[in-house]
């Protein structure tokens, strides 16, 4: 029952945000980079976060740890949003990012002290390389999230699959106060779900969740990594944290380096993610999400499996490594992925479908 009503206090934070939002300007306009139709609001982080730390409140679950994290997040989120009306500089933004990583690292103490076996010759320990690898670690994987915010649905979906593989190894581990908080995250991420991901009743998302919202989220499932993983809680292996990620996270390492190598700055916007690709193949907004969600349940169950079979961490950090050179050759020969997409679904060289696409920022 307490989910349910996580869900509808989601629904109705989000109503409630929409009026303020407009009046402030916290809305997505269309571009030649974001050519969807009309004004969107972008209040789903705040529905969703809003619903979350009003449970949290509500079952006394806030302990001082998560009083770190819900400060964090409140840090990310305030600035974020002000970055969603202002527009901020990309710097300011990376400063906010790292901001909120030393916050986990130094008020969280959730550091990564090592790698596990990665590469067969023993545990990596990281030595005083923790820190500064745990605070690129963090900021990666706000970005990964945010940058995965192309498609109604996709970040949403996205994230609500990582926070059950999460909970569930969480609750696996008799970590039952973590599993609580995730499983009610999971419920607010289904109620902006509801508004967000297509329908055949909706053919466009009423809510967009925003940058504020992509990374205070991103920063969640990058705090959950790090803890479910650590020698203290050990509910998943390193290895397995990075295959719930595997997708966001390939995906970005990918797009990123592209953009080096063509000599721009790597967080510069454009429409290279696998999801672009998907759509120039003819493929629709709807089924390019649901393509993408399944891939992220298939490697996080990977990950996850392979870890309590005991597969050894260096065959699955080398399958992970394979996945990412798969990744980085395919989408570098755009054409060809496109082309056997095309000849996968029997869709048409002429088929314009996918000229039409409803992104969020």
């Amino acid at each position: 029952m307490k989910y349910i009503l996580e869900i509808l206090a989601t629904l109705a934070f989000i109503l409630m945000w929409i009026p303020p939002a407009r009046r402030l300007g916290l809305i997505d306009v269309p571009n030649h980079r974001k050519p969807h139709s009309g004004e969107i609001p972008l209040v789903g982080g705040l529905g969703i976060l809003s619903a979350w730390v009003m449970s949290l409140l509500t079952l006394q679950l806030i302990t001082p740890e998560v009083g770190y994290l819900l400060g964090a997040v409140g840090l990310m989120l305030t600035v974020i949003v002000l970055d969603d009306i202002y527009q901020l500089s990309a710097r300011f933004r990376l400063m906010v990012q790292i901001a909120v990583a030393m916050i986990m690292v130094f008020k969280g103490h959730l550091i990564i002290n090592s790698l596990g076996n990665i590469f067969g010759l023993g545990v990596v320990h990281l030595g005083v390389a923790a820190i500064p690898f745990t605070l690129f670690s963090i900021v990666g994987v706000i970005n990964a999230v945010n940058m995965l915010d192309g498609l109604d649905g996709l970040a949403g979906g996205m994230s609500l699959i990582a926070v059950m593989f999460f909970g569930y190894s969480a609750q696996r581990a008799g970590l039952g106060q973590d599993a609580e908080i995730l499983f009610l995250l999971a419920a607010a991420l289904v109620g902006f779900q509801a508004v967000n991901l297509r329908t055949p009743w909706r053919a466009k998302a009423k809510v967009f969740m925003g940058d504020a919202g992509s990374m205070s989220i991103g920063l969640i499932l990058a705090w959950y990594a790090v803890r479910l993983s650590s020698p203290a809680h050990r509910a998943i292996e390193p290895v397995g944290a990075l295959w719930v990620l595997a997708l966001p996270v390939i995906d970005t390492v990918a797009v990123m380096s592209r953009r080096i190598l063509k000599g721009r700055n790597p967080f510069s916007a454009d429409q290279e993610h696998l999801h672009h690709i998907i759509l120039r193949a003819g493929i629709s907004v709807q089924n390019t999400v649901f393509l993408m969600l399944g891939l992220c349940i298939i490697v996080g169950i990977v990950g996850m499996q392979g870890t309590r079979l005991g597969l050894p961490s260096v065959v699955l950090a080398a399958i992970y490594v394979i996945l990412l050179m798969l990744h980085m050759w395919a989408t570098q020969r755009a054409w060809i992925l496109m082309k056997f997409l095309r000849w996968l679904i029997r869709i048409p060289q002429h088929d314009k479908l996918h000229d039409k696409v409803a992104q969020e920022s």
